[in-house]
């Protein structure tokens, strides 16, 4: 329903509580293109009062009279008033329930990261396989954070961190794998190596949504990245490689707890 002279007239004065009472809306002289919006519905006689969640127009109460005009009584638009101060008070209780599960769900996911990065952390000191070991890891985080692939990107020391690949990775079923394919970026090698040395990482949602280089679009097209979450790997102070967490299937939000959940893996 697309109504925009009830947006441009009428949203501040619901906010602030006025109670539309039109015991016929074709004695009032109303915009045509409201009188056609109100037509579609049927609408002869309307009484609307405004529901507010907080401070902001929610949406509207409406009783509608079809049939003909009706003039109502002052009771009646008590009523609707009380009634619609009720559901005020509905709304605001459904977002805090909404808030209160979204904080429980936060903290169950943080939960289940801090027993997985202690299990990672004590089979990483363990483990006198260490191939097998990082892929079993990469398995457990793709898992836990559903995502579309997950992989440690090993730089060419000898190509001055224009070449590298995956060396460890896993993926979701129907994606592309890049384990072990040669990979070249020279805008990389040019701009970011240094920046992901001293710690830089890299949280993107939507990678279409960037102004970012040719060349880097290219990349990122050949690996089906849509969103991306990368971290450094330094070894002492030498930036070894990266620790990437792609979406390839659409754009991704990532939550603060999910980067530093890989922020602490790195």
């Amino acid at each position: 329903m697309e109504d925009p002279w009830f947006g441009e007239q009428m949203v501040e004065a619901h906010r602030q509580g006025h109670v539309w009472v039109a015991p016929d809306i074709h004695a009032l002289d109303l915009p045509e293109r409201h009188v056609d919006t109100l037509d579609q519905f049927q609408v002869r006689a309307s009484l609307v009062v405004p529901l507010v969640k907080g401070d902001k127009l929610w949406g509207l109460f409406c009783i509608h009279h079809c049939t003909r005009p009706r003039h109502w009584q002052e009771f009646e638009v008590v009523f609707a008033q009380r009634i619609a101060a009720q559901l005020n008070v509905a709304l605001q209780q459904a977002e805090y329930l909404e808030q209160v599960q979204e904080k429980t769900h936060q903290l169950e996911q943080v939960a289940t990261q801090e027993r997985l990065i202690t299990q990672i952390a004590e089979r990483l000191r363990k483990t006198t396989d260490l191939p097998q070991t990082l892929k079993v890891t990469v398995r457990e985080i793709r898992q836990m954070l559903q995502a579309d692939r997950v992989g440690l990107f090993q730089f060419d020391a000898a190509a001055n961190y224009s070449v590298g690949e995956f060396v460890v990775e896993d993926v979701a079923a129907g994606v592309f794998s890049a384990l072990a394919a040669k990979v070249q970026d020279h805008c990389f090698a040019e701009d970011q190596a240094e920046n992901y040395r001293k710690g830089r990482y890299w949280v993107v949602n939507d990678v279409q949504a960037l102004d970012l280089p040719d060349c880097l679009v290219d990349l990122l097209s050949q690996l089906q990245v849509r969103a991306s979450l990368v971290v450094p790997l330094l070894k002492g102070d030498i930036l070894w490689g990266l620790f990437c967490i792609h979406q390839c299937n659409g754009p991704r939000q990532w939550q603060e707890t999910e980067v530093e959940f890989v922020h602490r893996i790195g």
